[in-house]
């Protein structure tokens, strides 16, 4: 899997690692896809929060 395509099924797996070291993955990611990544995962924070 190259690094800028990632799959809305590998995102869960993005967000636990976000989660779990508390920063974001250091993949290079399409801007809209980063967004959609970043506004997910803020949904995640303010839910486990």
């Amino acid at each position: 899997m190259k690094q800028d395509q990632i799959a809305p099924q590998d995102w869960p797996t993005l967000i636990q690692h976000e989660v779990a070291g508390g920063h974001h993955c250091h993949l290079e990611h399409p801007d809209a896809v980063t967004e959609q990544i970043l506004s997910f995962s803020s949904k995640i924070h303010k839910l486990i929060r």
